[in-house]
């Protein structure tokens, strides 16, 4: 009976660490994913800003 216990806490250690290289890899993923995120909203917003500084009608609504 001993031995099993053993044998289960050591699964259960196993499970829990395995657990835990999924869950930082999921973190990783959506770190990334979301640093990606950043990076495109940022051009999209330097993109947006200069559409609308070559475009006196678009310039003269978004200055008011």
């Amino acid at each position: 009976l001993k031995v099993k216990e053993a044998n289960l806490a050591e699964h259960i250690a196993r499970g829990k660490g395995s657990i835990a290289r999924a869950l930082n890899r999921e973190f990783a993923i959506l770190a990334m994913a979301l640093e990606q995120m950043g990076a495109i909203i940022v051009a999209r917003r330097a993109a947006l800003a200069n559409r609308i500084a070559e475009d006196p009608f678009l310039e003269s609504i978004f200055s008011q």
